[in-house]
């Protein structure tokens, strides 16, 4: 339970700064954690269409959803949209 507390604490830590920690990585690309979001919900989606077909709109669960920064580019889009992290922090960060 004390490897837990201290991971989810690791985690806790990037709620508020989860975009400039990305931003940071992305820095040599010349991109910002906006673009990073559009690609990976696009990409999502794009992979869900081929999968299930376009009417389709499959209910997900996000694992590991941090901040949740691309929920709302793909909320519309699918079913219900559930979420589970390891950090509170981010949670509330996502539902927020």
């Amino acid at each position: 339970m004390t490897e837990q507390l201290s991971e989810s604490s690791q985690f806790d830590a990037y709620a508020g700064s989860y975009n400039d920690a990305v931003n940071q990585s992305l820095a040599f690309l010349g991109v910002k954690v906006d673009y990073f979001t559009r690609v990976k919900a696009a990409y999502l989606l794009d992979l869900l269409k081929g999968h299930f077909g376009a009417a389709h709109r499959p209910d997900l669960l996000d694992v590991g959803c941090g901040v949740g920064n691309y929920h709302g580019l793909i909320g519309g889009h699918v079913g219900s949209l559930a979420a589970v992290d390891i950090s509170a922090a981010c949670i509330e960060q996502a539902i927020a």
